[in-house]
């Protein structure tokens, strides 16, 4: 009986987190914005108005994507919602299914690949919509009447996220000409593991990620196993998969399940074969290009893995980079390149990518800012920083430029801009006073990324992002005019930059990232050859610093200017050095999709996407882009007829409420996360608008042989926010003096209800990073109170409550356990205007404060706390800590303090076959003191309450101390990390050790395209 119970406790407790996990707000674009809307006859395009021309350019590419992808995905038209968020500066995108919708966040990121962002961001996200669908089938079809939209994001849950994004990776880069699965950007993380590291990192690791390794993300390990399992089996195994986990997902791992019955692997054994084949073909590419070392001018790393971004010049043989870490979060820092120290000059705020520029002494970077109160809505600043005296300011506030670079004499800063309504223009700026002096829009429309100035301040050099591909070009500051430097196309460049009238740029037309330059004669000679991949390539006189790729992150390196392997403007090898590399074995691939065929151009490229020929589609060759072989009507000589789109409004007031989930039973979903095993009989049903204004639920709830109403609203459309519940039908709270005391004649049913007004605000100033949330509350109960001098009953009480919230954090690290730097004050009053008589006010402060501790990632909390109620004839529960052990104290005035002292121990990654694997272990220590005045000590009464035991009119003072002991841990291989551990305490006052068991889940931790707020741990 026991085992059956802790089986449907079990069962239970995984249905609840992974229903709760499914509820997605991305937040709200700003009220004032007005909305279009484009019905096309698979979607529904929501945009705001001003981005009208993007919206049907988005919309276009939309349906002429799923049009090409709807062969091999499931049947069926979708009139799918898709909002655009143009007024945020983020670049990503995210399919959700509760509710069902597509959110696109459209500018383009600055290290992008040579593919229009609109057709990455469709072909990306409508392969997870099609996975959805599959997940709409058979026994999970059937479930979705029971519970809605909701059940195919539950059956998703039970898919690795690497098949999920590495299947979109793979469709980005399988129908259009580039993609991240011909990017050697994208593969050298993994390269440099399996080549570098004496083996792969454990399939566990890749999953489920690590603390102490570097772990490339589902995206990259994701597209691999896809990539490989389709060039290597049947491309239907992963339909056959979907569909069993559609049909069976109470198997808990139908795709293992599948992969195992038809092709005799499972998910890991399936991905061991991957790397160990993608070793060989990486392998032989080496041998091949002969790749070798660079003096590296960085101090050494250890076993840390470290990353330098972005050298400049500081003075001479001093540079400046952006170095990141998983013990640290990304700061500036000046290396030397004479004796290989560092020095750590600024921590920035959010700058990605991690890109700086430099001229006269000037460092200039751009970070993002969020807006106050609108998650969508966000700025990129410039900030600048003279390293003379260290000052530092931001000069321009409200802005959008992406990039930003300052010239040699560090009068005028370059700076690409992306507005709301997607015109991309180069900004100049007047680095003193901060005035554009001009704005030049791009050439086409091309989107601009990473200028550069030549040294003599005469152009500009950037990359260009149109539909056609990435190329360079440069501004004339004499003509003000553009120049192409190297014509569009799907090869990918990542930065560029002219020194004497010669061109450095970093391309990847040879499989992997090298430095080239362009000479005034046009000749092209690449400077670098390196193992896995140089960036940011910095020509200083007759030396060039860059960025070079390794196993332990990116290095400085040095190298004399001079020309290793020269190739023709298509990229052909002309001339090519001798060179040595004398590490890399021979070595036989056991695999016979490895071979190499003379017959097949592509059989020896490094990327597999370029060795995939899949039925029904026409083999692409390497550089070209493959077409489906149903869609030719081309063929008679007629070109298609642009598909027409028209735009209406979007009237927010008509959609208020879209109902898309329920359940036959009923939850609290806050209440489910922190209780998951908290269900009772009845039924619940979920709406939440398209722009995520309005979240609403409704249920009912048998328990306790009562009927139960609970319903309630959040309205986030406005700049404050509006919360509102009712909760009906329990029984009401009857407080009765003495026993004897006669009970109130008919009570009514119980009845809850709240009211509440907040204002979140957020903002950032360089590496700290704020909240503020003022709030007010009403809320009213029908308690029945007897009052012994009247001999009647009090009915209802109504509480009024006011708060004002604050934090202040630095940035922290993966591995920090508490935040490195912090402080909060939370400030709370509240009283019962209309019952003075029975509940006096409460007044409370709390604050936390944190600091470093003794070594990296340890952390060291104080907690100072007070608070003080006027006593009427009912108490009521002290809102503050009392000292760990203590319970069931009532003080009428109490001052608290505590110390807690948190550190890692250990990061095992430990797995126990896919039932459980360990990430971390952490032990923390603590003092708690506690000094209160008037102390009502309660005792649990006959009914199940509480009542005063005893009353110490004076003065006293609670301690303890103890420790903890934690594992971070994830169970059964699913994304949401559990922690779980032991604390327990010591005191005089205690005749044994109070030990309690710590629990928690972080489902937040796996959603995408949520930033929120820090969450600090109390």
């Amino acid at each position: 009986m026991k085992i059956k119970s802790l089986v449907i406790s079990v069962i239970l407790f995984s249905i609840s987190l992974l229903l709760s996990a499914q509820y997605y707000n991305t937040g709200q674009d700003p009220a004032g914005l007005k909305w279009l809307q484009i019905k096309t006859g698979s979607f529904r395009i929501i945009f705001p108005e001003g981005y009208n021309t993007a919206g049907i350019e988005f919309a276009r590419t939309l349906e002429d994507a799923h049009d090409e992808m709807s062969y091999p995905a499931p049947a069926g038209r979708y009139r799918l919602p898709v909002i655009i968020h143009s007024h945020t500066t983020h670049s990503n995108g995210y399919v959700a299914w509760a509710p069902r919708r597509m959110e696109i966040y459209p500018t383009p990121e600055q290290n992008s690949i040579p593919l229009d962002h609109n057709s990455q961001l469709a072909y990306h996200e409508l392969t997870h919509v099609y996975q959805m669908e599959s997940f709409s089938r058979g026994f999970s079809r059937v479930m979705s009447i029971f519970f809605g939209q909701q059940f195919p994001g539950v059956v998703a849950s039970l898919v690795p996220q690497w098949f999920m994004e590495g299947d979109a990776v793979f469709n980005e880069s399988f129908f259009t000409r580039s993609g991240r699965g011909r990017a050697a950007s994208f593969q050298k993380h993994l390269k440099a593991i399996s080549l570098g590291k004496e083996k792969m990192y454990k399939y566990d690791q890749l999953v489920n990620g690590s603390y102490r390794h570097f772990i490339p993300d589902h995206y990259q390990s994701g597209y691999q196993i896809m990539a490989w399992s389709r060039l290597s089996y049947d491309p239907d195994i992963w339909d056959r998969a979907l569909r069993l986990t559609a049909n069976a997902p109470y198997l808990l791992n139908p795709m293992n399940l599948s992969l195992r019955h038809n092709i005799g692997k499972t998910k890991k054994t399936l991905a061991d074969e991957t790397f160990d084949s993608l070793s060989v073909i990486w392998k032989n590419e080496i041998r091949t290009h002969r790749p070798k070392d660079y003096e590296t001018i960085n101090p050494p790393k250890g076993n840390n893995y470290i990353n330098y971004y972005s050298p400049v010049r500081i003075d001479e043989n001093l540079y400046a980079a952006v170095r990141t870490s998983l013990s640290g979060p990304p700061a500036i820092v000046t290396v030397s390149i004479s004796n290989r120290t560092e020095q750590k000059i600024l921590l920035p705020g959010n700058i990605y990518p991690y890109v700086i520029s430099s001229g006269s002494g000037i460092l200039v970077w751009v970070e993002t800012r969020p807006d106050p109160r609108w998650e969508n809505r966000n700025y990129s600043v410039i900030r600048l920083m003279d390293t003379k005296d260290g000052t530092i300011r931001q000069l321009s506030r409200k802005t959008r430029y992406m990039a930003a670079a300052i010239s040699p004499d560090a009068e005028i800063i370059a700076a690409s801009e992306n507005t709301t309504d997607n015109r991309n223009n180069l900004v100049l700026i007047n680095r003193r006073s901060g005035k554009i002096i001009r704005s030049v829009p791009a050439p086409g429309n091309a989107y601009l990324q990473n200028p550069r100035w030549s040294d003599d301040g005469g152009k500009i050099s950037m990359i260009s992002l149109t539909a056609g591909g990435e190329g360079i070009i440069s501004f004339n500051m004499s003509g003000m005019s553009w120049e192409q430097l190297i014509p569009e196309s799907h090869t990918d460049y990542q930065s560029a930059t002219i020194r004497n009238d010669s061109l450095f740029y970093v391309s990847s037309e040879s499989g992997t990232e090298n430095i080239y330059v362009q000479t005034p004669d046009r000749r092209t000679i690449r400077m670098t050859s390196v193992f896995y991949g140089a960036t940011d390539p910095l020509p200083d006189g007759k030396k060039i610093i860059f960025c070079n790729y390794s196993p332990e992150g990116n290095n400085l390196c040095v190298s004399e200017i001079s020309a290793e392997q020269a190739v023709d403007n298509e990229g052909r090898a002309v001339q090519e050095a001798d060179s040595e590399y004398s590490a890399v074995q021979e070595a036989d691939s056991e695999y016979s999709a490895v071979q190499e065929a003379d017959s097949d151009p592509n059989k020896g490229s490094a990327f597999l996407i370029d060795r995939i020929r899949i039925p029904g589609k026409k083999q692409e060759v390497q550089g070209q882009r493959p077409e489906p072989q149903a869609k030719q009507p081309e063929a008679q000589g007629q070109q298609p007829e642009p598909k027409k789109y028209v735009t209406e409004k979007y009237r927010k007031w008509q959609h208020l409420f879209d109902i898309h989930s329920w359940m036959p039973f009923y939850a609290d979903i806050d209440e489910i996360r922190a209780d998951p095993l908290s269900v009772r009989p009845g039924f619940t049903v979920f709406s939440q608008n398209h722009l995520s204004t309005l979240t609403a639920s409704a249920g009912y709830e048998y328990s306790d042989g009562l009927h139960k109403l609970h319903s309630g609203i959040r309205w986030e459309g406005w700049y404050p926010v509006f919360d509102a519940g009712i909760h009906y039908g329990d029984d009401p709270l009857i407080l009765r003096a003495a026993s004897d005391d006669p009970h109130p004649l008919s009570p009514k049913r119980g009845i809850y209800i709240t009211n509440s007004l907040s204002l979140p605000l957020r903002f950032s100033s360089g590496k700290y990073s704020q909240f503020f949330q003022p709030s007010l509350s009403l809320s009213f109960r029908n308690n029945y109170i007897y009052l012994k001098e009247e001999e009647s009953y009090d009915y209802g009480q109504t509480l009024a409550a006011a708060g004002l919230f604050f934090y202040n954090a630095r940035k922290s690290s993966m591995r920090d356990i508490y935040p490195v730097y912090a402080q909060v004050i939370d400030i709370h009053y509240s009283s019962y205007p209309r019952d003075k008589n029975l509940y006096g006010p409460i007044a409370s402060l709390q604050t936390a404060f944190f600091f470093p501790g003794l070594f990296a990632n340890n952390s060291l909390r104080i907690r100072l706390e007070g608070e003080q109620q006027k006593t009427a004839e009912f108490l009521r529960t002290n809102r503050l800590h009392f000292p760990r052990g203590y319970r069931n104290i009532i003080s009428e005035k109490i001052f608290f303090a505590s110390g807690d002292y948190k550190a890692p121990l250990a990061y095992p990654d430990l797995s126990i076959g896919s039932l459980l694997y360990l990430k971390r272990l952490r032990a923390g220590i603590f003092y708690d003191f506690a000094r209160g005045s008037n102390n009502y000590y309660l005792k649990h009464g006959p009914s199940g309450g509480f009542s005063v035991d005893h009353v110490h009119k004076y003065a006293e003072s609670f301690k303890s101390f103890g420790g903890e002991l934690i594992a971070d841990f994830h169970v059964l291989r699913l994304p949401y990390m559990i922690s779980a551990g032991i604390q327990a305490a010591w005191s005089a006052d205690f005749a044994s050790p109070f030990i309690e068991a710590i629990f928690s889940v972080d489902i937040y931790g796996t959603s995408i395209g949520r930033s929120g707020i820090n969450r600090i741990r109390w």
